[in-house]
């Protein structure tokens, strides 16, 4: 993720209300991968390109 999506996404976490965060992140996140059980390794993003 590049440092305008990690912005974008925080901003909308922030604007919206708590019970949709989850629903929220599972649209713009695809997969998170996990170094160890603590640690986040990798953040790959749901693109899709037919939103504008």
């Amino acid at each position: 993720m590049n440092q305008e999506m990690i912005w974008i996404t925080s901003q909308l976490l922030k604007n919206a209300p708590p019970k949709t965060h989850k629903t929220l992140l599972q649209t713009v996140i695809n997969r998170i991968c996990m170094k160890d059980r603590h640690n986040v390794s990798g953040i790959e993003p749901e693109l899709d390109t037919t939103i504008h």
